[in-house]
């Protein structure tokens, strides 16, 4: 009868914690729902630029398929074969709502990847379901894709992807969905100091970074099989980034406080500069780490996510997408580092506000990004300096897990021959 009566109230209070985050779960669910379809309606000036997302979905839904044999559009084609398949509901939907949809739908598989994820890294169910609902209300996601139309969360997804088979030790799937990423946007590079830092660790061999320019290329075929030229779609990016000659493209960075007059200069100095850092911190924990668990794992991710983009020149305002969300992962494992997350919804926010909102000839537009920039050199320091507190710590804990296991082999050494010696007590940290 006692048995059945402390069982009831241990029932009642995991029922109330299931139904409380559910319930919250719910909410956020819902009220980025509502916030997606208002916003559905906003015409940007991506969108609207002679040269832009409409005008790549006119061209598609003209020409049909044949179209991605020429290149009409700055990105490559396997986002363009997302936005053929959304011409075909030109019939019942307008085109920027097709636009638009397509990252919304990606949004959604977002919120399956982080739940997942955050089953891996050992979290409960409640909270990987709430977890994944904060992430479908981030400021910066919802104006991303429902609001802005932008692909990030299209290939974020992939990365994300990638991030959690490389958890579960399974790299070849985890690169050929970096590979798919790679394939849609430059950006899933900003990984590259983590992924060579893995290299490092040997969590990754060489063989497996193979993998992504096979997959990049096999992406591209449907549009070299149309008429495209494999060496254009292999040189893609370098094309790219030769276009746009900014230090910074309203990125919050401290390019913004340097006179786009020095790019010539600045510039290879910012991308050189970049590089020895990557290389450093790579080496740097390659040789700290006496061990790599899951926790540093994310906040090792994040830190190369963070950095990066900041270190590089000629950035955009939506560059640091996937450090926006990564901040999540490393709160949800590191409540104490909530502000990071904060940090960067208002460090993205107020990119993204200048972008959107203040006249490209307004001077506020350059005090804002010159102050998101500052904050943001705040941000990526903080993450810096608590992957190095946690990294001494890690290794602070395995010195002493070390220490415990040598006194142990001791006393059972002295213990095994009886008489006196079994008298013997070492009394030392139990891990």
């Amino acid at each position: 009868m006692n048995k059945l009566q402390n069982l009831i109230p241990f029932l009642t209070d995991r029922v109330s914690r299931v139904d409380g985050s559910l319930f919250i779960s719910l909410i956020f669910f819902v009220l980025g729902g509502v916030v997606r379809y208002y916003s559905l309606n906003f015409v940007s000036i991506d969108m609207s630029n002679p040269e832009g997302l409409l005008y790549w979905y006119d061209v598609l839904q003209t020409q049909g398929f044949a179209a991605l044999g020429s290149s009409f559009s700055i990105y490559t084609p396997p986002y363009l074969y997302l936005l053929w398949l959304a011409t075909k509901t030109y019939v019942f939907l307008s085109p920027v709502t097709s636009i638009k949809l397509i990252s919304i739908a990606f949004d959604i598989a977002n919120v399956v990847v982080i739940y997942h994820l955050l089953q891996t890294l050992n979290f409960k169910k409640s909270m990987s379901l709430i977890g994944a609902a904060m992430f479908w209300v981030l400021p910066t996601v919802l104006i991303n894709s429902a609001y802005w139309g932008q692909a990030e969360s299209v290939f974020s997804c992939f990365v994300f992807l990638s991030l959690l088979y490389l958890l579960k030790d399974r790299s070849v799937l985890a690169m050929v969905f970096f590979g798919i990423a790679f394939s849609i946007k430059a950006q899933p590079l900003f990984l590259g100091p983590f992924l060579f830092l893995l290299f490092l660790r040997k969590r990754l061999s060489f063989s497996r970074f193979l993998i992504v320019p096979v997959v990049y290329m096999s992406m591209m075929l449907p549009a070299i099989y149309m008429g495209r030229p494999a060496l254009e779609l292999l040189l893609a990016y370098g094309g790219q980034a030769s276009k746009f000659q900014d230090l910074t493209a309203n990125a919050p960075t401290l390019y913004a406080f340097i006179p786009n007059s020095y790019y010539d200069v600045v510039g290879p100095i910012g991308f050189v500069f970049t590089a020895i850092w990557a290389l450093l911190w790579s080496f740097f924990y390659a040789r700290r780490l006496r061990s790599f668990p899951s926790e540093m794992f994310i906040l090792a991710a994040f830190v190369s996510l963070s950095s990066i983009p900041f270190l590089l020149p000629k950035m955009h305002d939506r560059y640091f997408y996937l450090a926006d969300v990564a901040s999540l992962l490393v709160a949800m494992y590191y409540p104490s580092l909530w502000f990071l997350t904060a940090g960067y919804q208002i460090v993205s926010g107020m990119a993204y506000y200048v972008f959107l909102v203040v006249p490209s000839f307004d001077p506020f537009g350059d005090t804002i990004l010159k102050v998101a920039a500052l904050l943001n050199l705040a941000v990526v320091l903080a993450g810096v300096w608590a992957q190095w507190q946690i990294a001494v710590r890690e290794n602070l804990f395995q010195e002493m897990r070390f220490l415990n296991q040598t006194f142990v082999g001791i006393k059972k050494y002295f213990i095994s021959f009886g008489g006196g010696f079994k008298k013997i007590r070492f009394q030392f940290f139990s891990f």
